[in-house]
């Protein structure tokens, strides 16, 4: 019990503390700040959690130490470095140039990217519904969530054709309303897709057998495989931080946090296997994508606010999770009066 809540204590007080400091060292102004690009890095990392934590779960205590360690710095690295690689090669600007505007004129940098933005939309809605199209289709899941599901699966290459004729038309038109690196994103985030996918079954196809019916997974390609999932779905989240703050300072504290709270919080969730029991919580994190997805499209069109994709993760995988915690809760009194 004491160290559970001690667990517990740490996995809170870290990211707390990082803001704390800066508030010591710039005022309460610039905590407040990174506080809500902590929040936004966490609404947005909901869906991301639920997507790596069967892989998470497979990683041995000390691989996972790692990924709450070593891992956390790679990804603040990549939160901060995609969005500074892509606004170097969509818009000319060297990788040089555009690290010392992060550093020395982060209004111009912001400037900068908010110029990528509809080629940075076509990429995350290509990844995004093509990854939650692939998951809701296949017949392979042990749960279903919504009855719609079954439709799904029951026409599942219908509805994964429809998907990326969907993307294609998207991103040809695109080309002509904006450019055609946009058509390049949209087909990149495909590729992204069928590249992670491929990583997967190279990395079930190498586990091994540890002689008493469990699968000994080699610990740096799993930590890889989650690495590269998580890094598609930041690259929104770098960005998006930058509309909080111009303050490099502020948005690596605030990203440094709420990454450190996701990890801290997918690691005990995945030790206590509480994770396991709500079993709707991976359908309503895919489902969350593929309207994300469609709102980073719709989004091209006209202003559609932040919030209203974070209040869609908020709602739809809160009801997955008093689903599933509903149904837990149905199974155990059943085993009771058994």
């Amino acid at each position: 019990m004491l160290k559970g809540r001690l667990s517990l204590a740490l996995m809170v007080g870290l990211p707390a503390l990082l803001p704390v400091l800066l508030c010591l060292a710039e005022g309460p102004g610039t905590a407040i700040t990174a506080c809500l690009i902590a929040g936004y890095a966490v609404a947005f990392g909901i869906d991301n959690l639920v997507v790596v934590s069967p892989y998470v779960r497979k990683l041995s205590s000390g691989w996972q130490f790692a990924y709450r360690s070593v891992g956390l710095v790679v990804a603040l690295l990549v939160q901060l470095a995609l969005p500074l690689v892509a606004g170097a090669v969509l818009t000319g600007h060297g990788i040089g140039e555009m690290f010392a505007m992060l550093v020395t004129a982060p209004g111009r940098y912001s400037a900068v990217l908010e110029q990528i933005h509809p080629e940075v939309a076509a990429f995350g809605a290509a990844f995004m519904a093509a990854a939650s199209v692939w998951t809701l289709t296949n017949a392979e899941r042990e749960h279903v969530w919504l009855p719609i599901e079954n439709v799904l699966r029951r026409h599942a290459n219908v509805w994964r054709a429809t998907t990326l004729i969907a993307i294609a038309g998207v991103s040809a038109v695109g080309a002509f309303w904006y450019s055609w690196p946009f058509a390049v994103a949209g087909f990149a985030g495909i590729a992204v897709f069928f590249g992670i996918e491929i990583f997967k079954h190279v990395i079930e196809g190498s586990e091994g057998n540890t002689g008493n019916g469990r699968k000994n997974v080699p610990g740096w390609k799993m930590l890889a495989l989650i690495e590269a999932i998580e890094a598609v779905f930041s690259l929104d989240t770098g960005i998006g931080s930058l509309s909080l703050s111009s303050n490099v300072v502020v948005i690596v504290v605030g990203l440094l946090a709420g990454i450190l709270l996701m990890r801290s919080l997918n690691v005990r969730l995945s030790k206590g296997g509480r994770l396991t029991e709500l079993i709707h919580l991976e359908a309503g994190a895919y489902w969350t994508m593929l309207i994300l997805a469609l709102q980073l499209v719709v989004g091209l069109t006209g202003n559609v606010p932040d919030w209203t994709g974070m209040a869609a993760s908020t709602v739809i995988i809160g009801a997955a999770a008093a689903h599933s915690a509903l149904h837990a809760r149905n199974k155990r009194l059943g085993e009771r009066h058994a």
